[in-house]
């Protein structure tokens, strides 16, 4: 896929999946021993290692945690099961700014498509040869560089019925996006060294790890279109669970508008009693 720019955006560029190429392999910091050092420093809240047998479909996302640091964990990806994930690292040089020259336009591009950038987040994945990443949606685009051995990844589209969106409705309101099926309309895409690809949100997706150690760079965001589409599913999932049949987000933009106004609106008295309490607990006396 060539650099996006208004072409391809208005062909649907920031929600059609595709491969890109990009020159950070060899990088010295996304070397294990580099990553090792760097899960010594990162936050606990901001790492997570797991064993990586896991099936392809995998609906209550539970794992089983790894007790060991997870710095022995990287370092011993070769003779073990496990999956390591270094997550925040936007705000650590030099991750902050290490993909910028491979997908800094992209995500420009699909800010200004999408009504603007809202977040970005830089994480590394470390994990064995054969690791399984059950399938799964994300709420923001991605973009997965891979560094060290192979990959495969598949891409799933919309069941029959549209069953796919009642499953990023309850996905969405429940926080647990792992999908209870395989979808149809597979994509396979094998990742190498070099090579990357973009995940539009909301496409399900899952990924097997191939026989050597895997270390992938992802590069998210979100935008103002990926949050109010994330917005709207958990309006129309709460109408579901009311027996009302609502439609997904894009075919009626008036509705569109006025579930996403609610459901700020919903949003806002609910951190209204927290601003509350903080104050009268002490958040907001002057202090002499």
């Amino acid at each position: 896929m060539a650099d996006p720019n208004a072409a391809t955006l208005d062909a649907g560029w920031s929600r059609t999946p595709g491969r890109l190429t990009h020159d950070l392999v060899g990088h010295p910091a996304l070397q294990a021993q580099a990553l090792a050092r760097v899960a010594q420093r990162l936050p606990a809240e901001r790492i997570e290692s797991h064993f990586a047998d896991l099936p392809l479909v995998h609906p209550t996302g539970a794992v089983r945690r790894i007790s060991q640091p997870a710095d022995e964990v990287v370092r011993d990806l070769a003779t073990r099961t496990a999956w390591v994930m270094l997550a925040g690292l936007w705000e650590v040089p030099p991750y902050d700014g290490l993909a910028e020259d491979t997908i800094g336009l992209w995500i420009g591009a699909s800010a200004d498509a999408e009504g603007g950038l809202r977040a970005r987040h830089t994480t590394v994945f470390a994990a064995s040869a054969g690791a399984v990443v059950p399938v799964h949606f994300d709420v923001q685009h991605n973009v997965l560089l891979q560094i060290t051995g192979t990959k495969r990844v598949f891409l799933g589209g919309s069941s029959p019925g549209g069953s796919l969106e009642r499953v990023l409705e309850a996905g969405i309101a429940s926080g647990v996006r792992n999908l209870h099926e395989l979808p149809p309309e597979v994509l396979e895409y094998e990742l190498s060294p070099g090579v990357g690809l973009f995940i539009p949100a909301y496409v399900p997706h899952w990924i097997v790890g191939g026989a050597d150690v895997s270390i992938s760079l992802s590069c998210s965001w979100e935008t103002a279109w990926t949050l109010r589409e994330t917005r709207i599913r958990r309006v129309n999932a709460r109408m579901r669970r009311l027996g009302l049949r609502p439609p997904p987000p894009g075919l009626h933009p008036g509705r569109d508008r006025t579930k996403d106004a609610a459901a700020q609106l919903y949003s806002k008295s609910r951190r209204a009693p927290r601003r509350l309490h903080a104050a009268l607990s002490g958040g907001g006396r002057s202090h002499e």
